[in-house]
């Protein structure tokens, strides 16, 4: 499936050596932001997607600032998540519970 998401990405997109990083920044994030669980790293994901993309079009419309920094809010939400709650969204030991009950 990975290897058809490569195809699928390299036929509409020019690829070079460098073209998965953003990706790789998002995807980073979402997992470390979700306590590396399965459920944590899909809200964190979630939250993360709307978030960059809500930034993103209020800066551009209010302070002129263009759509390419959009990466940095990956970064800054992780740095925020890891000062505030370091074990993530979703930690493990609320799923044991949860499963349990």
């Amino acid at each position: 499936m990975a290897g058809f998401a490569g195809f699928a990405y390299s036929y509409y997109n020019p690829v070079n050596p460098e073209s998965g990083w953003i990706s790789l920044l998002w995807i980073f994030s979402a997992a470390i932001m979700g306590g590396f669980t399965f459920y944590g790293s899909l809200i964190s994901g979630f939250i993360l997607g709307l978030a960059e993309n809500v930034i993103s079009f209020l800066a551009s419309y209010y302070a002129g600032i263009g759509t390419q920094y959009s990466p940095v809010i990956a970064l800054v939400a992780l740095v925020i998540v890891l000062l505030f709650k370091p074990e993530g969204v979703i930690r493990m030991e609320a799923l044991a519970v949860a499963k349990r009950v």
